[in-house]
């Protein structure tokens, strides 16, 4: 008899898993997905722990709340305008647009439903499955008595619960997005409910998704410059009611439904030892309560201790903004990936940053650790190119004349006499300075002219170049983000600063290298030959083989970089 009912347990839970992966195939054929909302970007209108219901679209349009790729993460913003079918987005809590545009193609699905807090039980349902699954097979133990396997059963599914409910923290929770000085006095912190429950801080009352901007005006005592701000859950007179009802559920399984070893148990003892029958049937249930008492008792602090935030002020200036990469070394890591990536945050030879081709450095480089003007939350200092430096790495496809790429780098001069290349590819084996002196085969070349403009230029040909406006001086001893892209379909372009300064579409054929008997072709931070090219006003430049200044993270994509992604990797390094 209990075999057959195990098998029929076994048959119904089967069936239900099969009917699940059913409807789950039918509603993915539909072009239906399911997302959980994980940052508070879009506010009140899907706070975190959110379940967005999303279904494919033929078109879409502003005001649409899609989901979305963007560097190989999933976001869920509202389309705000849409320009030669690219659309510009943003969350809506957001205060300013996304540094991108996004692609029809990178569109997953619009919007259709937005399920408030059903994604905390989408998250929370593996770890509720699991848990149950071990407590109901320690329930089955044989050395467990059949009166105890219930209670079991309930003490340790209140127990998974709780630890699930500690792990994802659904109820009480806030996201500090930013603190600055205040003209009140003391500091502002701007944060967001991302909880279940609405929150009061200094006073202000929070609901699901909600932001407020918090005065706090007194520093913690003793300290320098910190100040705490700490949340409390502002439940009212329902919420406590539907908390504790929430928290007794257990009890109330336990009182109202008869389990059957324990009626068994009841029949049984009434009619032999009444007395001792019960203490013997309540036992367990003493033992719940207790267990019960002891959850609500935890969750009880989980709601006031939760949340808290300090932070400490050391400036009275703010230069907050959004921005796609933390640091330098995030984007260099991410895709698109470059082919060569080098750091430079210290002395000789360089290690590529996704793991390539070590770069070999020649001649005679310096190295200043407290330099960090750009890039400065990646550490570490700037590399200084002096006469006869050099830092280069072989590449396998170099010498293709369509090939398509981007070359990028951080760099600091005061000198435009005759400076060297910044990047360039050139056929002179790298550790040989004499070889690389007298280099005549070279093109793809980054370099500073004698008016301080940035030239990006090729000779497939004949010399064609473009180059920053006349009238501003990149050599002025401070730091710069230049990129330089070729395309064979739509031609070259050159970024300064973020900002796209030169551009001609007919630039889409580089030189093919005619390496000789070396067969390979190098590219060059800071060296190579540099004769017979042009200043940013067409005449002739006669360029030193080597670069005097400095670098840091110096890159080759072998991809053309879009104008917002080179705008996104200015963002992460520079400070203004």
């Amino acid at each position: 008899m209990i075999q057959k009912k195990i098998s029929l347990q076994l048959q119904t839970a089967l069936g239900l898993i099969i009917a699940i992966l059913c409807l789950a195939l039918i509603f993915s054929a539909q072009g239906w997905r399911l997302f959980v909302v994980q940052t508070p970007s879009m506010g009140q209108t899907a706070p975190v722990g959110s379940l967005v219901v999303s279904q494919t679209q033929e078109t879409y349009k502003p005001g649409d709340i899609i989901s979305f790729y963007r560097n190989s993460r999933i976001y869920t913003h509202r389309i705000v305008n849409e320009k030669d079918g690219k659309f510009t987005t943003k969350g809506d809590m957001n205060g300013s647009n996304d540094p991108w545009l996004t692609n029809k193609d990178d569109i997953i699905a619009k919007s259709r439903y937005i399920i408030y807090h059903a994604g905390w039980l989408a998250m929370a349902l593996p770890w509720l499955f699991f848990g149950w699954i071990i407590v109901y097979l320690i329930s089955c133990w044989r050395r467990i008595s059949p009166e105890w396997r219930w209670p079991i059963r309930i003490i340790g599914g209140t127990f998974v619960v709780v630890f699930t409910s500690l792990w994802l923290h659904p109820w009480i929770n806030i996201a500090l997005l930013n603190y600055f000085p205040s003209d009140k006095g003391g500091i502002d912190m701007h944060i967001v409910n991302t909880g279940i429950f609405p929150i009061k801080a200094e006073g202000v009352r929070l609901t699901p998704g909600e932001n407020a901007t918090i005065n706090i005006r007194y520093a913690d005592s003793g300290s320098t410059g910190r100040y705490t701000l700490m949340p409390r859950p502002s439940l009212g007179f329902w919420g406590i009611i539907w908390v504790m009802l929430f928290c007794l559920t257990p009890l109330l399984i336990a009182i109202f439904i008869q389990v059957p070893h324990q009626r068994n148990r009841r029949i049984r003892s009434i009619s032999d030892t009444p007395n001792e029958s019960l203490f013997i049937d309540k036992y367990p249930y003493i033992i719940i309560v207790l267990i019960i008492l002891l959850s609500v008792i935890i969750l009880s602090m989980q709601l006031s201790t939760l949340a808290a935030f300090t932070a400490s002020i050391r400036n009275s200036v703010s230069r907050a903004r959004t921005s796609t990469w933390f640091n330098c070394e995030n984007y260099l890591k991410s895709n698109p990936k470059p082919v060569i990536a080098f750091a430079m945050k210290s002395s000789g030879n360089q290690s590529e940053i996704n793991g390539g081709l070590l770069g070999q450095a020649r001649g005679n480089f310096s190295f200043d650790a407290n330099d960090r003007g750009s890039c400065q939350r990646d550490g570490g200092g700037a590399l200084i190119y002096e006469p006869n430096s050099c830092l280069g790495q072989y590449s396998a496809s170099g010498d293709t004349q369509t090939s398509d790429y981007s070359l990028e780098v951080w760099f600091k001069t005061n000198d435009r006499n005759s400076n060297g290349k910044l990047i360039g590819m050139g056929h002179a084996i790298v550790n040989s300075v004499t070889i690389y002196e007298s280099e005549t085969q070279n093109d793809r070349n980054l370099y500073i002219d004698g008016s301080g403009r940035i030239v990006f230029a090729i000779r497939p040909d004949s010399v064609q170049y473009i180059a920053s406006p006349a009238g501003i001086n990149y050599a002025d001893n401070n730091w710069h983000h230049a990129v330089a892209t070729l395309s064979s379909a739509s031609g070259s372009r050159l970024y300064v600063d973020g900002r796209l300064v030169a551009q001609n579409s007919q630039m889409k054929r580089a030189r093919t290298l005619a390496t000789g008997w070396f067969q390979r072709a190098y590219w060059k931070f800071g060296c190579g030959g540099m004769s017979n090219w042009r200043n940013g006003d067409g005449t002739r430049f006669d360029g030193r083989y080597y670069y005097r200044g400095r670098m840091r993270f110096g890159a080759i994509y072998e991809t053309v970089l879009t104008q917002n992604q080179v705008l996104e990797h200015y963002l992460a390094g520079s400070t203004s």
